[in-house]
């Protein structure tokens, strides 16, 4: 039996190694998007080696198992600047989680598990 990893395209925030070490928590990162609707707390890299995201759930584009998806309408969204009403809605939750602020970019990531 093989691996799969799942590519991740956000308008957001990825961290790696060298930003911090955290222990996933599922359950704390329900209740940031319960307190935070609409911005999605993930992990990327593996989950045994997880590194934290954080993005505005309409600018997140998942390919599970490698099935190709379209990234037209997260595009499209940029184009017409619809990242910038979540902006702020992005930094307060970034700070609820005790992040460090930086600017959201388009990042692609990957999770392997």
């Amino acid at each position: 039996m093989g691996l799969s990893s799942d590519g991740i395209l956000i308008w957001g925030i990825a961290y790696d190694d060298e930003d911090f070490q955290f222990e996933y928590d599922y359950e704390k990162d329900e209740e940031l998007s319960e307190r935070h609707p609409g911005i999605e707390f993930g992990i990327h890299c593996s989950y045994d080696y997880p590194m934290r995201y954080v993005a505005p759930s309409d600018f997140v584009v998942r390919a599970y198992r490698g099935t190709p998806r379209s990234c037209q309408e997260l595009f499209f969204a940029l184009e017409r600047g619809d990242q910038d009403a979540w902006r702020d809605q992005l930094h307060a939750a970034v700070l609820d989680a005790g992040l460090e602020w930086r600017e959201p970019e388009l990042t692609l990531i990957s999770v392997l598990g």
